[in-house]
């Protein structure tokens, strides 16, 4: 079974830990894209939380405000490696379209290129900072928290302007929420004085220095093939990209355990299954992965 997600004060979020640590080590899969994450869910529901634990590993970097200026700056000044994997935890991506439409027509332009294939000449121009010109080929993943509110139904733009050139199907989609017994047993802490005691502030992983290759036999690409289809037709599409993020996601989680042997096991494709529950638009309570 893959090993469990450190424990923190985070009541219920064992899941979304292990899809977030997934992510992040796909970032490592040799000859995969590096997966992104949107955790869509209601306020107080650990999608600001559980990201920033893992800020302070290598190449997890905290990001406020999104923005090609700021990349661009970051990149100028070497706060950040190109040549090495470098995920932006954003804590609050809907903030992020309440400016003008061209400007967040721009910072769309510039995540889909980046996310994808990496920085364009094309993406520069649209741009218009002739700075990052130095920096063709630049890639990064996103781990950015929304709310169901910013998502469905304020600024109703938000999630046409996430589907612009594809840039949602770019993404997994994460939506989660809480039982009524989990959030009473969240309260029973805080008022117990237990919930300060457990808390931890940040989660070491231990990243390999180069991309590694991570087998994967013919009987677990039947299952995957499965469930992208499933998630496809969650998000309208035919789930090319989907597919790619799913194979990802289970070779990151050879990774992830530091296994001598980096062959996908049933239990990694197991892992991948319980976590697509919550890969779509529905916000379903949050359960633990029990092997």
């Amino acid at each position: 079974m893959p090993r469990p997600p450190k424990e923190t004060e985070l009541i219920g979020v064992q899941s979304l830990l292990y899809m977030i640590e997934l992510v992040l080590w796909s970032a490592y899969v040799w000859g995969a894209r590096q997966v992104s994450l949107i955790i869509l869910a209601k306020p107080e529901t650990a999608k600001t939380e559980a990201p920033a634990k893992y800020v302070g590993n290598e190449g997890v970097i905290s990001i406020r405000r999104f923005t090609a200026r700021g990349i661009t700056d970051m990149l100028m000044d070497e706060v950040i490696d190109p040549e090495k994997p470098v995920i932006f935890v954003v804590a609050d991506l809907d903030a992020l379209f309440k400016q003008k439409q061209e400007v967040v027509d721009k910072l769309v332009h510039f995540m889909n290129a980046v996310t994808w294939d990496g920085l364009t000449p094309e993406a520069t121009f649209a741009i218009g900072y002739k700075e990052l010109e130095k920096f063709i080929g630049f890639k990064a993943g996103i781990i950015a928290g929304i709310t169901d509110r910013g998502f469905f139904t304020k600024h109703k733009h938000v999630k046409a302007n996430l589907q612009k050139g594809g840039f949602l199907s770019r993404m997994i989609v994460f939506s989660i929420d809480y039982s009524a017994s989990q959030v009473e047993k969240i309260l029973d802490e805080i008022f117990n004085g237990k919930h300060s005691k457990k808390r931890v502030k940040h989660i070491p992983l231990d990243f390999p220095n180069k991309k590694l290759r991570v087998y994967l036999p013919k009987e677990h690409r039947a299952r995957l093939k499965a469930l992208t289809q499933d998630i496809a037709q969650e998000y309208e599409a035919r789930g090319f990209r989907i597919g790619e993020h799913l194979v990802a996601l289970a070779k990151a989680s050879v990774l992830r355990d530091r296994r001598r042997v980096r062959i996908v096991t049933e239990e990694d494709v197991d892992l991948i299954e319980h976590l697509s529950r919550w890969m779509n638009f529905e916000q379903k309570t949050l359960k633990d992965f029990k092997g």
